[in-house]
């Protein structure tokens, strides 16, 4: 027997209704707000490492090399490769002399001393009482390897005046490259490397001590030697090797708390804070997480910031030597073909400096949203560890009745090597402003995918 139903009222299909128009096609997980009338500059000098393993002057290949990576207006680059010494080619005539990136673009130049006496002498440097004939780095005295340290960097700094370098590293991951050296004596080298510099190239700036993770105990034992000794290096620095860029905040925090406890390392102001090698071998590829480490470099006010640069290994990612070719992982190893990282970091720097206060309420979902000319509005927006997730917009104080958004997806590459020419748009729409808050939705962004989002108000 068939029972009859009753017909549902106008009522409850009014609110049927309304429910099914009140819940959009993909449910919103999180929401990045970008407040348009707070506007500041970024403090952050995002830079290279290293560079072409044989460049030693200009050819085509090169001029193509430069057209590519000038588009990423690196403010910072460092590297040893100088006129015959350090590693790689002439890293600095490919960066000052030739392709002048110090002028066009202010770059910061950072020569690395200590791969100017390990090029020279061997890595580790190891301290032993019985050396074998021509074995590379043995000294048998800690006085010995102090001698040749001095007398390498002296003859280096003599031969190379005149060049131009902001900062001098005075070491290169000293707590691994340095074996049956102390604590103590690292420091007396990294002192003897500072008073060199300022002997010869008075001019230049000083940075260290470059070691290979944060430590905090390592870095209170240097200021103490420094305040105790009446020496102020201009920048503090060590290098974020991991896969979690949020652990930058905590470690520059604990290092400026460093600052206030030694109070004499502030004289005259306290020295900057530089990341000079960041990002893991395990995520260097992947879009998403880039956007990640860049947001969280900004956001803890890290003044200098140096790519890492991996491979080459057994069982890396990466089948080549990312130091000496393609940029640290911005070109095949041919230096001249992008990868999908390569547009991160063009679109982050069209960004130039300009910076809204942006905010994010999921904490694997970076987003970064600065000026672009003509009075658009660019944003960068990564997923470095989420689930798959819809994101929802809004920009306010939006004074403009609407705008147009282009969207252009750089998908997860799974940390794998991906030759990306070019890097397309996924789609244009229209926004319409309500209550001066303009918003728009991503209905998926999957983990390491990032977008680059270009919004064009409208007349």
């Amino acid at each position: 027997m068939i029972k009859c139903r009753r017909k549902p009222s106008a009522v409850a299909i009014f609110n049927l209704l309304l429910f099914i128009a009140l819940v959009p096609l993909h449910s919103v997980a999180g929401e990045i707000e970008i407040d348009l009338s707070q506007l500041r500059d970024s403090s952050l000098k995002q830079g290279l490492l290293n560079g072409p393993n044989d460049y030693y002057g200009i050819t085509a290949s090169s001029d193509t090399a430069d057209t590519l990576i000038s588009a990423l207006k690196p403010t910072s680059w460092r590297f040893s490769g100088i006129r015959g010494y350090g590693y790689g080619g002439d890293i600095y005539r490919f960066v000052v002399d030739d392709y002048h990136y110090d002028r066009r673009f202010g770059t910061s130049t950072v020569l690395n001393l200590q791969d100017i006496f390990n090029a020279k002498y061997g890595n580790p440097i190891t301290i032993k009482a019985l050396c074998l004939p021509r074995e590379s780095g043995c000294f048998a005295s800690f006085e010995n390897l102090r001698q040749s340290w001095n007398t390498a960097i002296r003859d280096f700094l003599i031969d190379t005046k005149g060049t131009k370098i902001a900062f001098f590293d005075l070491l290169a991951e000293p707590d691994a490259t340095f074996r049956n050296v102390s604590q103590d004596q690292l420091y007396l080298l990294a002192k003897d490397a500072y008073y060199l510099v300022k002997e010869i190239r008075p001019e230049a700036k000083t940075v260290g001590p470059s070691i290979i993770s944060f430590k905090p105990r390592v870095l209170e034992a240097l200021i103490q030697y420094l305040v105790k000794d009446g020496i102020r290096f201009d920048a503090i620095s060590w290098h974020e090797l991991g896969n979690d860029p949020e652990i930058i905040g905590q470690h520059v925090t604990l290092m400026r708390s460093l600052f206030q406890k030694y109070p004499g390392i502030c004289q005259p102001s306290c020295p900057e804070i530089h990341i000079n090698e960041y990002q893991g071998e395990d995520t260097m590829l992947i879009p998403g997480h880039a956007v990640g480490w860049l947001s969280n470099l900004e956001s803890s006010n890290v003044n200098q910031a140096n790519r890492a640069c991996w491979g080459g290994d057994k069982g890396s990612p990466i089948p080549y030597q990312s130091c000496w070719y393609g940029f640290s992982g911005f070109l095949m190893s041919d230096n001249l073909t992008p990868q999908p990282l390569y547009w991160i970091y063009k679109f982050y720097a069209e960004l130039n400096s300009s910076r809204f206060a942006t905010q994010s309420t999921l904490s694997k979902i970076a987003a970064i949203s600065g000026q672009l000319s003509n009075g658009r509005i660019g944003i960068l927006v990564g997923n470095y560890g989420m689930s798959s997730n819809a994101i929802r917009l809004q920009l306010v104080n939006f004074m403009k009745a609407s705008a147009q958004i282009e969207v252009i997806r750089i998908g997860d590459t799974r940390n794998q090597v991906k030759s990306s020419p070019r890097a397309d748009s996924l789609k244009d729409f229209n926004a319409v402003t309500a209550n001066s808050v303009l918003t728009f939705q991503l209905d998926s962004i999957a983990a390491g995918d990032a977008y680059w989002i270009i919004v064009t108000p409208s007349n």
